[in-house]
């Protein structure tokens, strides 16, 4: 299986208020490498560690317990990445 990342929208998550982030180009191609750059402080490892944690999420140890898996790990992995 192959995912890809196309876009993440993020809000009121540590020192980001409201961010809506692109990872494809003009002719809707999924970019194969993004460069994320900012001053200190603006939030560019909130922004990664909101993408691992929505991998992590989707990566269950077992297809059987997928459903407990995001039952009890969103909330966990969303208060790690916004804290």
């Amino acid at each position: 299986m192959k995912l890809e990342l196309r876009s993440v929208r993020i809000k009121n998550c540590g020192p980001i208020d409201d961010i809506k982030m692109d990872f494809f180009d003009a002719r809707g191609k999924t970019l194969p490498v993004c460069v994320i750059g900012g001053a200190n402080g603006s939030g560019k490892t909130t922004l990664l560690e909101v993408i691992a944690a929505m991998a992590e999420m989707l990566i269950p140890k077992s297809l059987d317990t997928l459903d407990d898996h995001l039952s009890q790990k969103i909330p966990e992995y969303l208060a790690r990445a916004c804290n």
